[in-house]
């Protein structure tokens, strides 16, 4: 069978096995084995499996197709280059029997940018040679020193390599020079190999083509983002780039995702909030462990990318944004800012991938507090070191790739993990009180070797002196080396340093033993060594909170997240030592010492409260004292009073004095014109404080109960702030009074709905221009416009002072 497709239906009917051609966006079934390297196009290709057809020949099929070649050995295929005139034509007196001529030809493979302006378009470089890496940003840097003048004195910092998103075939005209060099062996005989066929036996192909994808990486990593970055240096500019992917099944690209991410001075990964579960757009811990592991401080991120279109305010973005930090993202490079002149109204002219922001978005005026909490939490996690206890070594070679951060099985909730790579492991690691050390000081307690029975003699080598000189690692005896790089000589190394350091272990019966100051252990999982090791948790926290710890040695800093969209509270425990806790809130910017915590050995248990999709910084810095202070308790709390109205509204550039009996949506209005609407309507109510309401010990607060997108509110003329996320409150302590109250209310929309509306108007009726027609895949008349406005309950509401 040359090709085979299948449907996998879970209970509801869905096909879940489709994610490839058909649905990119989300996970799809694996495919156990292929040619590679795969991505040849348009039709016969691995990436057309699951493409979306469940039934019929595309549904279940098999091609019959040529059998694959079979090479007894090297030797049985004839390179016949030689006999190739200048024409191309082959002149071989070929010897008696029946001859398949097989061809290999360098040419263009049709690439071109994916989304260009008119101005933009053009053939994709030869990523595998250097020359042309130069050639292209030798001319770049030139026309901008037309502009700039001096580089180096121009503020301009960085050049930006994005995702690499070639598709097809890849070769160059110096690769086969490149394969020997980097291999020591060449590579023509095996090349049938790169195209299906077995070369004496499936071991001898398979090792080939390790060495085949592995010569690719280390290719595409040399010529391209080295050579980019050598010439972006000579001028004075760094190279920033996503240089580790969307790897598969998004893009093609066939590299050590760690080590790519290595030749780069900035590093950025990317993340699109509406496919969270599509693993190969979620392109975060893969580019976080690539900062931890190399010293690479800040993690960017190519932030809030979705096809939406104009959808998206500040309030449906947090959950992603808390994602994102947790998994070690730390700096958010907003996907897109578009120059927007007046001749191209508004919204106007965007990129068509991304959330959308400039000053012509509709809560541009009100988007300050959403960025500040974006910046705060930044600037908190770009400090000091990371905590993790467990290093997973991903293997050798090419295609080498990073899920997102999941709680994995073997290791369980409240430890965290990075990943790391051949070349840290030979250059980057050592031993220091037992752990795993990296020259910033970044450690782990444990490193995971991957389930697989092939290894590099020189990784394995320097695993043997990081376990003499005092490391523990878990994982199964290796049985030979990887490739064909040094082999038979390289299978006999590996047997032979695997013998003493796996001495008497099976996995089974036997399953640690000590080697030097170190220990290797086969068979136990990584949380049972951790405890074996007196290592606890470090954090214990029930399922719906998400963590990450970083340490700068003065303070240990935890960012805590409420996965879910319900409030959660709970009592969670720190192995933050005997040290006491504060609350920095990133959305307030308000810092509390923790109203009650408890010492549980060289930890702290402290109650936690966070609203849905909250988030919260716990810092633990200064000695705990002997004991938390005590609790005042003002009293009985003062009664919410719901703020009924009665409401009216003024819709700028809209109907005013609209009148709401009750808050609902815009969109459910008897006033049909609100349907429509994109902007910000203003809310007026009136009520009266009670007599002796407000009392010591409590803060009032205004809580708008439920809105969409984002509101902000005054009270007496005095401004409160922006209210953009769960809770919807804002502190009224400052403009309360007595007696008679007046309260303004604005809530803005998105440009959505009028977008939606115009969509079904003659184009001369439109108010609204851009050159977006979809959001999310549909045309703007097929949509319905969003529930929009300020929905309530609106209260007052006593909170006990802090």
């Amino acid at each position: 069978m040359t090709l085979g497709e299948f449907g996998l239906f879970n209970t509801q009917g869905v096909n879940v096995a489709l994610g490839y051609q058909g649905d990119r966006m989300r996970n799809g079934a694996a495919v156990l084995r292929s040619t590679a390297p795969y991505g040849y196009g348009p039709d016969w290709n691995r990436d057309n499996l699951h493409d979306a057809d469940a039934s019929g020949p595309r549904g279940v099929f098999a091609t019959a197709g040529q059998p694959p070649f079979h090479f007894a050995n090297t030797t049985q295929a004839i390179d016949v280059t030689r006999f190739v005139d200048s024409s191309g034509r082959l002149k071989w007196n070929a010897p008696a029997g029946q001859w398949t001529i097989l061809r290999y030809v360098v040419m263009n493979i049709g690439e071109r940018l994916k989304v260009p302006s008119p101005n933009s378009d053009g053939w994709a470089t030869d990523h595998f040679s250097a020359e042309a890496t130069h050639a292209h940003m030798d001319y770049v840097l030139a026309r901008l020193k037309e502009t700039f003048g001096d580089l180096k004195s121009s503020g301009l910092a960085n050049l930006y390599l994005a995702s690499y998103e070639v598709v097809g075939p890849v070769w160059s005209p110096g690769f086969l020079a490149d394969f020997k060099r980097l291999r020591g062996y060449d590579m023509t005989p095996y090349l049938p190999a790169v195209f299906g066929a077995r070369v004496i036996d499936d071991e001898t192909t398979a090792r080939f083509l390790f060495d085949y994808r592995k010569t690719l990486s280390d290719v595409l990593i040399q010529h391209y983002y080295v050579a980019a970055s050598d010439s972006a240096r000579k001028a004075g500019l760094g190279i920033k780039s996503e240089a580790g992917g969307p790897g598969p099944p998004v893009h093609n690209v066939p590299v050590d995702s760690l080590l790519a991410n290595a030749a780069v001075d900035e590093i950025q990964g990317e993340f699109w909030p509406f496919r969270p579960n599509a693993d190969g757009l979620w392109v975060i811990k893969e580019t976080a462990s690539a900062g931890h592991i190399y010293g690479k401080p800040r993690v960017h991120m190519e932030a809030f990318t979705s096809f939406e279109g104009w959808q998206e305010g500040p309030q449906d973005l947090k959950p992603s944004a808390d994602r994102v930090f947790t998994e070690g993202g730390n700096h958010m490079v907003w996907h897109t800012w578009t120059h927007g002149p007046p001749e191209a109204g508004k919204p106007g002219w965007v990129y068509l991938a991304g959330t959308h922001i400039n000053r012509n978005v509709t809560w541009w005026p009100k988007a300050k507090p959403f960025l500040d909490y974006l910046s705060r939490s930044s600037f908190l996690l770009q400090r000091g070191r990371f905590v993790g206890d467990v290093l997973y070594y991903y293997g050798d070679g090419g295609f080498r790739f990073i899920p997102p951060r999941r709680v994995k099985p073997n290791l369980g909730p409240g430890y965290d993990y990075d990943y790391t790579n051949s070349d840290v492991i030979l250059n980057r690691l050592s031993i220091k009180d037992g752990r795993f050390t990296l020259p910033d000081g970044t450690s782990y307690a444990v490193l995971v070797l991957p389930e697989e029975r092939d290894i590099h003699p020189a990784v394995l080598t320097k695993l043997e002196q990081l376990v003499s000189a005092g490391g523990t690692i878990i994982g199964p005896k290796p049985e030979r080396a990887v490739g064909l790089e040094g082999h038979p000589a390289s299978d006999a190394t590996v047997r032979d340093l695997a013998a003493r350091l796996w001495a008497g272990l099976d996995g089974k019966s036997k399953t640690t033993r000590a080697h030097g100051k170190g220990r290797v252990i086969w068979g136990k999982t990584e949380r049972e060594v951790l405890a074996l090791m007196n290592i606890v948790p470090d954090v214990t926290a029930p399922a719906a909170f998400d963590f990450i710890h970083r340490s700068d040695g003065a303070a240990d800093i935890y960012f805590l997240r409420n996965t879910t969209a319900q409030p959660q509270s709970a009592s969670i425990t720190f192995r933050a030592g005997n040290r006491e806790p504060e609350l920095w809130n990133p959305v307030t910017a308000s810092i509390v010492p923790a109203a009650a915590w408890r010492r549980k050995g060289n930890a702290m248990e402290v109650p936690i409260s966070l609203p849905p999709n909250g988030s919260v910084f716990v810092i633990f810095q200064r000695p705990a004292p002997a004991s938390p202070p005590a609790v005042k308790r003002p009293g009985p709390t003062p009664s919410a009073i719901t703020l009924n109205g009665p409401w009216s509204a003024d819709f700028e550039g809209g109907p005013k004095s609209v009148a709401f009996p009750q808050l609902t949506s815009w969109t459910t209005h008897s006033n049909t014109a609100l349907k429509h609407f994109s902007g910000t309507a203003i809310y007026r109510t009136s009520f009266r404080l009670p007599a002796n309401w407000r009392r010591s010990g409590f803060t009032p607060h205004i809580d708008l109960g439920n809105l969409w997108n984002i509101g902000e509110v005054w009270l007496n003329g005095k401004p409160l702030g922006v209210a953009w996320t769960s809770p919807f409150t804002v502190d009224a302590s400052s403009a309360l009074q007595d007696g008679e109250n007046q309260l303004v209310v604005e809530v803005t929309n998105t440009w959505f709905n009028r977008l939606v509306g115009d969509a079904k108007l003659p184009p001369e009726q439109r108010t609204t221009r851009t050159n977006v027609t979809v959001s999310g895949g549909k045309p703007w008349a097929q949509h319905e416009p969003m529930p929009s406005g300020l929905f309530g309950p609106v209260r007052l509401v006593a909170e006990p002072a802090r």
